[in-house]
């Protein structure tokens, strides 16, 4: 990425589509004070850059199709501000870092199109470590939404 994204001053939203990333070898510096980062079709990048652990007031991030994903590291838990994470069709995704625990600030959670990520989030194990977040979007068996759905059409 270039590296005059970090001397942008007053950036607040970044969406990255079709970049390549290549986790391990990008020395980016973005401001720190970034509040929301998007990751789209990001397809070479097997892992998060180490830089996405520096965006301490980060308070939305969201990573879709970047289908050679396979890792989301303990870096998260440094971003302590996040309020929304939203992970869609990221299929090589197995599960969240131990570190999820420590975002304390996590009011949203979405997961969409990774089935092995969201079989994750059901164990009863893992269910603990996301319970101090409210809402948790497309975690639920698809079967409980339906019925949840007849019911509330019942109601109305």
């Amino acid at each position: 990425m270039p590296g005059w994204l970090g001397h942008l001053t007053s950036l607040e939203k970044l969406t990255v589509h079709y970049f390549h990333i290549d986790a391990l070898q990008d020395t980016t510096k973005l401001p720190s004070f970034l509040q929301s980062l998007e990751l789209d079709y990001c397809e070479s990048m097997t892992a998060l850059p180490q830089w996405v652990g520096d965006l301490v007031s980060l308070k939305r991030l969201k990573i879709s199709s970047c289908e050679s994903l396979n890792s989301l590291q303990e870096i998260m838990g440094s971003l302590t501000s996040l309020q929304e994470l939203h992970i869609w069709y990221c299929s090589s995704i197995e599960s969240l870092p131990e570190s999820i625990q420590q975002l304390t600030n996590l009011e949203k959670l979405q997961i969409t199109g990774c089935p092995t990520l969201k079989r994750w989030c059901q164990i009863e194990e893992n269910k603990l470590k996301l319970v101090h977040i409210k809402e948790k979007v497309g975690i639920l068996p698809i079967l409980l939404l339906l019925f949840c759905f007849l019911i509330i059409s019942f109601l109305y």
